[in-house]
């Protein structure tokens, strides 16, 4: 009688361990790890800026020029290197600002001339195209998502969730 009791303490014990563990889940995925940036960091390569008035490389000579110092064009290590390269094949003239999140999100911050250069319909296949390109690299235990934002407002243009695949585009901003 006594072991069943000490059984049913145990089981309790763990069940609330597991209720705790699965808040904290919910609480860092939704609240904390989409708005505080990744103290890690990425690689210096990703790090670099591109478009520098003083560098004579266009972004896409200068993703294509990191890479091929590492001998390899068409399968990046990295989920900065992936991305970056999604950025240069769907958007060649923008200058991205790469904004590393906690739990694998990653916010891109871009001008609104250079989000709307692409044409209304195809603007869903252009954030889908760089979402998948990041979204192949991280884990997915946090459910990351990556947008598309205004470097000057802060507005974003477009989302795409690694978990799902959806992709949402602003209709008005």
């Amino acid at each position: 009688m006594a072991q069943g009791k000490s059984e049913e303490i145990v089981g309790s014990g763990c069940f609330i361990i597991l209720v705790i563990g699965a808040i904290w889940w919910f609480c860092y995925t939704f609240f904390y790890a989409p708005s505080h940036r990744d103290t890690g960091g990425p690689p210096p390569a990703a790090k670099s800026k591109q478009g520098n008035a003083t560098d004579p490389h266009t972004p896409e000579e200068a993703v294509r020029l990191a890479l091929s110092k590492q001998g390899n064009l068409t399968d990046p290590r990295t989920p900065e290197e992936a991305v970056r390269i999604a950025l240069v094949k769907v958007l060649p003239e923008a200058a991205p600002r790469l904004e590393f999140l906690q739990g694998g999100n990653l916010e891109i911050y871009l001008t609104r001339h250079e989000f709307e250069v692409v044409p209304y319909p195809d603007r869903a296949d252009v954030v889908q195209r760089i979402g998948e390109a990041w979204c192949k690299k991280v884990e997915h235990t946090y459910l990351p998502v990556v947008r598309l934002r205004d470097i000057r407002t802060g507005e974003e243009f477009g989302s795409f969730s690694c978990t799902t695949g959806h992709v949402s585009i602003r209709e008005h901003y």
